[in-house]
């Protein structure tokens, strides 16, 4: 793996390893995964964990099942009609 110096102004460094700190990683790794970010790469378990955060949204929510209400709404809408026919 190359090794690259840049030059990053001290507030902006010590930002980078608060955030780094935060994460539990090290400074290079942030730095890494921002700019594979930034550069449109997706770092390895993005998509795992934004399943994981969507599943762990939709966890209280009951289960429902979309065919039966499908099935109740062209009935109550035929039902509907009928009625508007008849009258």
């Amino acid at each position: 793996m190359a090794k690259v110096m840049i030059s990053i102004p001290d507030h902006d460094l010590a930002r980078i390893d608060e955030e780094a700190a935060r994460r539990g990683t090290s400074r290079s790794a942030l730095l890494r995964e921002a700019a594979l970010s930034e550069l449109g790469h997706p770092r390895a378990g993005r998509a795992t964990e934004a399943l994981r955060r969507g599943q762990a949204l939709l966890a209280g929510l009951p289960i429902v099942d979309a065919t039966a209400l499908i099935r109740d709404d062209r009935d109550n809408r035929d039902l509907r009609r009928l009625r508007r026919d008849d009258a």
